[in-house]
């Protein structure tokens, strides 16, 4: 079996890709090499996984293929840990016209035109890779619309969370994204309430 030392150096979190491995200037079949010694598996084109060391993230497979999806919706809420259920399908916010179709059958999609880049963040999945996802204020803002059609019980509870997180809380701008998208008085209403 060949010495894969170098590629695991290139791995982050268990995970290596093909552009990884061509930036340090190794063959592209050193990639081959590694799958059929078993170092690695391949997960999807361009990456890979080393055995024994990596996690399946979905979340980081999801946009590592598809660049210009942001998690959103009650998406974004879990990974802020602003809900505590699973969501069963991820919600993805793209730019209008971009073609959606070959996303996972577990995606709902939503289109966003001016407003597609309004709070985009990184944060860490659990199992430590950075996704692109909305900001908690764009976040409750969106599931407090018309087009989100999940369970207002998940909306109400990721408000309840953001509003326990006193110092986090950012009204300014929860009240600026709520003009910007047509939610002001919705969201005007359910936080006077909570409060």
């Amino acid at each position: 079996m060949r010495d894969y030392t170098k590629l695991l150096s290139l791995s982050v979190k268990g995970v290596v890709t093909t552009q990884a491995v061509m930036g340090a200037g190794l063959p592209k079949n050193y990639l081959s090499y590694a799958v059929r010694d078993g170092f690695i598996t391949r997960e999807m084109h361009g990456v890979y996984i080393v055995n024994g060391e990596g996690i399946i993230d979905d979340y980081y497979m999801l946009q590592f293929k598809r660049k210009k999806i942001i998690f959103s919706f009650d998406t974004a809420a879990f990974l802020h840990d602003l809900i505590t259920h699973f969501p069963w399908r991820m919600s993805v916010t793209v730019p209008s016209g971009w073609n959606a179709k070959g996303l996972n059958k577990n995606c709902k999609v939503y289109y966003y035109g001016e407003n597609y880049e309004l709070g985009i963040v990184e944060v860490e999945t659990f199992a430590g890779n950075k996704v692109r996802v909305y900001d908690m204020e764009r976040t409750l803002c969106d599931m407090f619309s018309s087009r989100y059609d999940g369970d207002i019980a998940l909306s109400i509870e990721a408000l309840q969370s953001y509003l326990r997180l006193k110092e986090k809380c950012n009204f300014q701008k929860l009240y600026d994204y709520a003009k910007k998208l047509g939610v002001y008085n919705e969201i005007n209403k359910r936080v006077q309430v909570l409060v």
